[in-house]
């Protein structure tokens, strides 16, 4: 299952990652109404909670192994989602004070790339 998870991580994070990269004024005008509409807050905790969850059940390994990445991001999943829940009103002071500028959503999209080769490289090119 992590390198499944690993496929799927690789895929999501390069493609978004890139995105961020080039198109980052987008990045910000999307990030800033979601931020301020309590229905896509609530959605978006429900999607972080179920698929939290998901690899939360499926993947709960807590070994010193590149596969701890995994379950830690099942596990941010499932805090994110409950914020996102139980508190959507603290979103905008949360994120009003690191975001922008298009600097900050490349410097996103440089990171989000990094996770997506590191998922990648773990699953289609190392051998376990």
């Amino acid at each position: 299952m992590s390198i499944v998870l690993a496929k799927v991580f690789a895929i999501y994070f390069f493609w978004l990652g890139l995105a961020f990269l080039l198109n980052p004024q987008n990045m910000g005008k999307v990030y800033r109404l979601i931020e301020k509409n309590e229905l896509f807050l609530f959605f978006g905790g429900i999607i972080a909670l179920v698929i939290g969850a998901f690899i939360v059940s499926v993947h709960n390994i807590w070994m010193l192994h590149w596969t701890l990445v995994i379950t830690i991001l099942g596990w941010w999943s499932v805090l994110k989602g409950f914020v996102l829940l139980a508190y959507p009103a603290c979103v905008p002071y949360l994120s009003s004070s690191f975001q922008g500028t298009n600097n900050f959503y490349q410097g996103q999209g440089l990171i989000l790339i990094s996770f997506g080769l590191f998922f990648a490289y773990h699953s289609w090119f190392l051998v376990l």
